[in-house]
């Protein structure tokens, strides 16, 4: 089962793919560059950008990841 959350971009590094989103409150969620894609965005995302994304619960050891990524509002740039 998936949530609808929201949270900011806490950092994502482009060359290598990924990075993490930080919700208030709860676990950081795990961001990887074919989410994005998949979601219809080709330019990377920034540190601070406000995103609305699924949480997908991910396997034991591992935390969840983020699909289906709309960015609400871009940090400045």
């Amino acid at each position: 089962m998936t949530e609808r959350a929201r949270g900011r971009v806490k950092f994502f590094d482009g060359i290598k793919g990924f990075g993490f989103i930080k919700r208030d409150g709860e676990q950081d969620v795990f961001l990887h560059a074919n989410a994005l894609k998949r979601s219809g965005i080709m330019d990377g995302v920034d540190a601070d950008d406000e995103l609305e994304f699924d949480v997908i619960p991910v396997g034991e050891g591992k935390g969840p990841k983020a699909d289906a990524i709309k960015i609400l509002k871009r940090a400045k740039r």
